[in-house]
């Protein structure tokens, strides 16, 4: 995997909780032990604080892998002579795999030929 790209997803996702409650990074762990064993009550009246349902959870997680996407796909260039570039390499690639297709068909007629004589 591209380190960039990694390094996108291990902090958009390090500190998340998957929908079941459990930390889907497990280098996040010990750090966030800490902040939820003094954070689990509320500091006004001792109840516990709800955690979101599984549905925000995932919608959560869902927007946060879309920014990280996007966030990777806009620091690509996308400049008009890459895209040039990347056709004329293409066309290459077409003519070189139709030249190859041409001898074949020359190569299998060459074949039939034969098997007549």
């Amino acid at each position: 995997m591209d380190d960039g790209l990694w390094t996108i997803l291990s902090d958009v996702f390090g500190g998340r909780e998957g929908i079941s409650g459990e930390v889907l990074f497990d280098s996040a762990v010990v750090e966030e032990e800490d902040e939820e064993a003094g954070s689990a009550f509320s500091k006004d009246d001792g109840t516990p604080k709800q955690k979101p349902a599984p549905v925000a959870q995932l919608a959560a997680a869902l927007q946060g892998g879309m920014e990280a996407i996007a966030a990777a796909l806009g620091s690509w260039p996308s400049s008009e002579d890459q895209m040039r570039s990347l056709t004329a390499s293409l066309q290459q690639q077409h003519e070189e795999t139709r030249r190859i297709q041409e001898m074949q068909l020359q190569l299998l007629r060459k074949l039939l030929l034969q098997r007549h004589d």
